[in-house]
């Protein structure tokens, strides 16, 4: 797994698809590695406001404990700009998919964003050039990784199921080396991890340093939740996502009660 916990999900999408990723995916991706990678939390959040109502629980995020060490790339600032002005803030988790998607303004705006700052331009055939008009092309060193990692994929699938059963501990620290490209392993059902007896044992003995496993246990709650929130952004083919915040107005996206102030609102 050299290349799937070396290079940033934004940029294993990029070549996978050739230059043309489907940009909510990889916003999600983005996301997860940043949990991952502890630059950012989730927080939950018992809630009830009058004693006779259901008591709900919401997810919120925070900064996590690399914020202030982490190398920000380009691409990710549109999860961490509101963390950026305001280091104490937790947002409402779909509030923040919805301000993320709004920074990002269009397809080609995030498109640019991941290869103009990328950390691996050799992955690239004429970007400069190309990237003018929203166009990508894969070098032929990119398509040299791009196989690389189809292979690495290939052979996740097939080890880390067994993994989860028999080393459920070194299942979980791969998971959290691949971060968000662990959304490329079809294979792996998220569900069954809290249901090993030893799930929690081993999720207890890092609590201590904050760890991030408990984001695979409820991973696919989290994933609907950013499929839900996303709902209406990705079939604009190619054109604007659109809204408040975007990249240079100064917003932060949110607009009155939406959950940046941590009440709950917009939910």
């Amino acid at each position: 797994m050299k290349h799937l916990s070396t290079i940033k999900p934004a940029e294993v999408l990029m070549l996978l698809n050739k230059g043309n990723p489907r940009p909510t995916e990889v916003l999600k991706a983005i996301f997860f590695d940043l949990l991952a990678k502890h630059v950012l939390k989730l927080v939950e959040v018992e809630t009830q406001a009058h004693i006779n109502d259901k008591v709900r629980v919401l997810s919120y995020v925070e900064v996590g404990e690399n914020f202030n060490n982490y190398q920000i790339q380009k691409h990710e600032t549109y999860f961490i700009y509101p963390f950026i002005i305001d280091n104490d803030a937790r947002i409402l988790f779909r509030n923040l998919v919805k301000i993320s998607l709004e920074r990002a303004k269009s397809k080609t705006f995030l498109i640019k964003s991941i290869v103009h700052n990328s950390l691996n331009p050799n992955f690239y055939k004429g970007y400069k050039l190309l990237g003018y008009f929203g166009v990508f092309s894969i070098s032929d060193i990119g398509i040299k990784i791009k196989n690389e990692i189809e292979q690495e994929i290939i052979e996740l699938e097939e080890k880390l199921p067994k993994l989860i059963e028999s080393n459920l501990n070194e299942a979980l620290q791969i998971l959290n080396k691949i971060g968000g490209n662990a959304l490329l392993i079809k294979t792996i059902n998220f569900e069954l991890l809290a249901q090993f007896a030893n799930y929690q044992q081993v999720n207890s003995a890092y609590e201590i340093s904050n760890s991030s496993y408990f984001i695979w246990d409820g991973f696919n709650d989290y994933s609907s939740s950013f499929d839900s929130a996303s709902a209406g952004f990705d079939g604009f083919g190619g054109g604007d996502f659109g809204g408040a915040g975007a990249e240079g107005d100064g917003c932060s996206g949110c607009s009155g009660c939406s959950g940046c102030g941590g009440c709950g609102g917009g939910d």
